[in-house]
């Protein structure tokens, strides 16, 4: 009998705790399923970044295009180095810092070239979203301000007469103005 009363202890202090706990957890998602996407994000993005630079390679080599085409190859090979390293490590942190790394250079040297018709600048856009949800907030945030850094080194050495293309100084303020908009929607 005391086994009993004592079987039927234990199942009602586990049905409790496990009640206590689902009611606590109930509107989180599990910490496997966050990481699990996260992983699934970063591979899409390493896969379809690399489909695209590659394709835009090859683009800039049919017109004759061929330091930028050199460029965007040595990009993705980057990419896809990365892709492969983490399929082999496992590291997801190591990744994430890796990709945004190439994004930002990536995002600088579109910036620069000005993409096909001018649509590189575009691109700038999908930047904070992405690393406020691959890095966290105050990853992310950090990530954004070495973005802002490059591109407004770059801003300034724009004065360089015959170095680089110049650019109207009102597109310098929208482009910021913009971005800074951007991250703070973002952020919150």
């Amino acid at each position: 009998m005391t086994d009993i009363n004592t079987k039927q202890q234990s199942q009602l202090e586990h049905s409790a705790s496990t009640k206590y706990f689902a009611s606590t957890k109930k509107y989180t998602l599990p910490e496997d399923y966050v990481l699990s996407e996260k992983k699934l994000i970063t591979r899409l993005c390493s896969y379809v970044g690399s489909f695209f630079i590659l394709f835009f390679a090859t683009t800039a080599f049919m017109h004759g295009n061929n330091l930028h085409a050199i460029a965007l190859l040595i990009l993705a090979s980057l990419f896809i180095i990365n892709l492969l390293t983490f399929k082999t490590c496992n590291n997801l942190t190591v990744h994430i810092r890796i990709l945004t790394v190439l994004m930002v250079s990536l995002l600088i040297f579109l910036f620069h070239t000005g993409g096909i018709n001018g649509s590189g600048i575009l691109w700038f856009y999908i930047y904070p979203p992405s690393v406020y949800f691959l890095m966290g907030t105050k990853s992310g945030s950090m990530a954004l301000f070495f973005l802002a850094v490059a591109t407004t080194v770059y801003l300034l050495l724009m004065g360089i007469p015959g170095y680089f293309q110049l650019l109207p100084e009102e597109f310098s303020q929208r482009l910021i103005a913009s971005l800074c908009a951007l991250s703070l929607l973002s952020f919150f």
